[in-house]
């Protein structure tokens, strides 16, 4: 990937930025991982556009570079709702990545919570844990995540607790 390659990629942004338009859907994928770990916000425009792919490893991509960028907030929030849990799972993680954008979004944080995906549960605690007092509205929804079955759900859940305070 271009990534690794630090400034002297980013010289490569503009031909990265036109191969999101390549039919090979591997090649779209990790241009837009790559311009997302670049940081290349001359990019969030037309990884902007990709979040309507029909191709779903492409929205996914295109998400998860953006919020590498930290760009398109609300774009990104658009997609908490979508019908692939893949895909709700990468919004949660871009959004959360971000304190402002977390803090934004965070009445949708007990849909997420309740979500039936558990990746998409596990993303939202980790944004509720992003959040830390701000999230304290949400200690009642979490608190029941400790009686989930999944594992990996009562530990976030458990984290996300104890990042919220005593407050």
């Amino acid at each position: 990937a271009f990534s690794g390659f630090g400034q002297h990629a980013a010289a490569h942004v503009q031909a990265l930025v036109e191969m999101l338009d390549n039919s090979d859907l591997d090649l779209v994928v990790e241009t837009c991982m790559s311009l997302g770990s670049m940081k290349a916000t001359a990019a969030a425009g037309k990884l902007r556009e990709k979040l309507d792919d029909k191709d779903i490893d492409i929205v996914v991509a295109a998400c998860a570079g953006l919020g590498d960028i930290d760009a398109e907030d609300a774009a990104i929030a658009k997609l908490l709702s979508h019908k692939e849990g893949r895909v709700r799972e990468t919004a949660t993680q871009a959004l959360a990545k971000n304190m402002a954008a977390a803090e934004k979004n965070m009445n949708q944080a007990p849909k997420l919570l309740a979500d039936p995906d558990g990746e998409v549960k596990i993303a939202a605690m980790k944004m509720v844990a992003t959040l830390g007092e701000k999230a304290a509205p949400l200690a009642p929804a979490i608190g029941e995540l400790l009686k989930n079955e999944n594992v990996g759900v009562k530990t976030l859940a458990a984290a996300a607790l104890g990042g919220i305070g005593e407050k």
